[in-house]
C-alpha cells in the first residue's frame, strides 16, 4: 500500500502538467476553429457585397439606356 502511494505521489505532479498541456491545446484548437468560421463568415459578406456591387452596375447601365437590356440579353447564357 505504501508503495503506491509513493507512486501516486510521484505521477500526481505528471499528471497535473498533462492536464494543463491537454487543456492549452484544446484551447488553441477552439480558438483556431472561431478564427477559421470568423474569416469565412467574412469572405463570405465580401463576396455578397462585390455580387451586390456588380448587380447595382449592371441595374444602373440597363435604366439608363434601354437597348442595354437587349444588348444584355443577345450576350447572355447559361452555360
Amino acid at each position: 500500500m505504501i508503495l503506491l502511494a509513493g507512486l501516486w505521489a510521484r505521477l500526481q505532479g505528471w499528471m497535473v502538467a498533462l492536464a494543463a498541456g491537454v487543456a492549452i491545446v484544446a484551447g488553441a484548437y477552439l480558438a483556431g476553429q472561431r478564427a477559421a468560421k470568423d474569416g469565412a463568415k467574412a469572405d463570405g459578406m465580401d463576396a455578397a457585397l462585390r455580387r451586390r456591387e456588380v448587380r447595382d452596375a449592371v441595374d444602373r447601365d440597363v435604366s439608363r439606356d434601354p437597348g442595354a437590356a437587349d444588348r444584355l440579353r443577345r450576350g447572355w447564357s447559361r452555360d
